[in-house]
């Protein structure tokens, strides 16, 4: 179909960004003269990325939007970058300008420091110079600023050269003659009289999406936790100046849960072994029936997995901000203050120092999961990763090795017995001993990690004989101690158990 006017549409701004953690929603606007009656508008330089389901359009009293069409398709990159283009070409006549003139200048001193050097040595008598009321050194001095100025002047030729050498290599990868992909939006719309028209454009984008960083500064017992936002968009445009709100929502479909009922069914073992047939023909047959059940379990267990909506946060960047295709940004989304809690904990089972460890109650914001950069002060520490922490959720986080506390661990016992009064059963005992040493110049809480075996066997039977002090707690063999140690404060703790076990069974301990 023909119509009456066709405009097409490259000069369109971005106005805002809003980015989830798998999308992003693009609103754009753009000023269009129609005329009366029908009218078609044909939106160049869009993304390739556009999802068409999702395009919004709002437009100024007095037309309207019959139908909307996006397509896709291969366009010179020269012609996409038009504006680029322009914009490189005359920025290079600046400094090639600007380097021209530098150029005649170092021709200009170069030719004072000579005649200088040349009044010096020949035209220059001393009667000549005191006529003027110069001596030699007013002439060495003018020769140096003289220097200093041809060597300033150099240094910025060679800049203003690498700059050229740049800017030319961006234009001439431009102008390779190469194509990329671009969005193109057709709009019909209707008019009712002559005039300029304001439209709003929006619609969402893949390829784009940010992920939480942190910075962990301890100060004492204060923490504080910068969080920020890594933003990745590779669309194909580029975000120019615009506004960016960055929030942690997730953009995906959702259904209402359907409960369906858990059916079970018996295996019928007889139907995979009872058959008459050698026994190496038949394990390919028991395989298969097997791997069928298994696939039918997975079929029935598996369903559509469901999101839920949560409470979500939106973070709007102060000022405007761009973000170049494949050229990933770090913007600040918030800084956190919290009390916090040290504590030292030791592994004796594992580990041969004790690790800082400190404890804060996060506030009213959830924290998603991302990497985190720990800071003691102004040292960096190292990284670690941060899980999803809730609101209000008491939050333990290594720091680093606690140099201040002096640790080891002894064996003290170690028996094995075999037969003999225990008849047909053997026995081991071990017992160890644990040293800790407080060594730095304040009272510290303590946790202490340490293990005796657990027995999966019926016929094995572990005991603790002897813990002093008491443990705090005992869960699965894993013996654990809280206490406070005030400054060159010593704690020794000592247990010790036996493991019984028939003759005929191994234990390796």
């Amino acid at each position: 179909m023909v119509y009456e006017l066709s405009v097409l549409v490259l000069k369109h701004v971005i106005d805002e960004v809003k980015l989830y953690t798998n999308a992003a929603i693009v609103s754009r606007s753009f000023e269009v003269d129609l005329k009366s009656g029908v009218s078609e508008v044909i939106v160049d330089n869009l993304e390739p990325v556009v999802d068409p389901d999702s395009i919004r359009i709002k437009c100024s009293g007095g037309v309207k939007v019959v139908d909307v069409e996006y397509r896709v398709y291969e366009k010179r990159l020269e012609d996409v970058l038009r504006d680029e283009v322009l914009k490189l070409r005359s920025k290079i006549k600046e400094v090639e300008k600007e380097k021209l003139k530098c150029e005649s200048e170092v021709d200009g001193v170069k030719s004072l420091i000579d005649a200088i050097d040349k009044s010096y040595l020949t035209s220059l008598s001393f009667r000549y110079l005191r006529e003027r009321k110069l001596d030699l050194d007013d002439l060495l001095e003018i020769r140096s600023k003289y220097v200093d100025r041809l060597t300033l002047l150099t240094m910025r030729i060679r800049e203003l050269e690498a700059e050229l050498a740049s800017l030319k290599s961006k234009l001439d990868e431009i102008s390779k003659g190469e194509t990329v992909k671009v969005g193109a939006l057709k709009i019909i719309t209707e008019a009712d009289q002559d005039g300029k028209y304001l439209f709003l454009l929006s619609y969402n984008v893949g390829n784009a999406f940010w992920r939480p960083t942190y910075d962990l500064v301890v100060e004492g017992s204060k923490l504080t936790v910068k969080m920020y936002a890594r933003v990745v968009q590779d669309t194909g445009c580029v975000w120019d100046n615009v506004s960016l709100a960055i929030s942690n929502r997730r953009i995906a479909r959702v259904r209402k849960p359907e409960p369906r009922p858990w059916f079970i069914r018996p295996i019928e073992t007889k139907k995979l072994y009872s058959f008459k047939a050698a026994p190496r023909a038949a394990a390919p047959r028991v395989e298969a029936a097997e791997a069928e059940l298994k696939a039918i379990k997975v079929k029935e267990a598996f369903e559509e997995a469901i999101e839920v909506p949560g409470v979500y946060l939106t973070y709007h960047i102060p000022g405007k901000v761009t973000v170049e295709p494949g050229r990933p940004k770090v913007l600040l989304l918030d800084r956190l203050q919290f009390d916090c809690e040290t504590k030292y904990v030791w592994d004796a089972f594992r580990e041969t120092s004790f690790i800082e460890v400190v404890t804060f109650k996060n506030g009213d914001t959830a924290l998603e999961p991302g990497e985190c950069r720990i800071f003691d002060g102004e040292t960096y520490i190292g990284r670690t990763r941060l899980n999803r922490i809730l609101p209000k959720q008491e939050v333990e986080v290594a720091v680093k090795v606690a140099d201040g506390i002096e640790c080891k661990r002894d064996l003290i016992k170690h028996e094995e017995i075999k037969g003999g009064i225990l008849k047909n059963k053997a026995l081991i005992a071990r017992g160890y001993r644990l040293e800790i040493i407080n060594h730095y110049d304040k009272e510290i809480k303590v946790e202490v990690y340490d293990r005796i075996p657990v027995s999966k066997h019926p016929e094995v039977k572990v005991e603790l004989t002897k813990c002093e002090p008491r443990y705090s707690d005992l869960t699965t063999g894993i013996l654990k101690w809280e206490f406070s140690l005030k400054p060159d404060e010593k704690r020794v703790i000592e247990f010790e158990f036996k493991v019984e076990h028939p003759l005929d069974l191994h234990i390796s301990i």
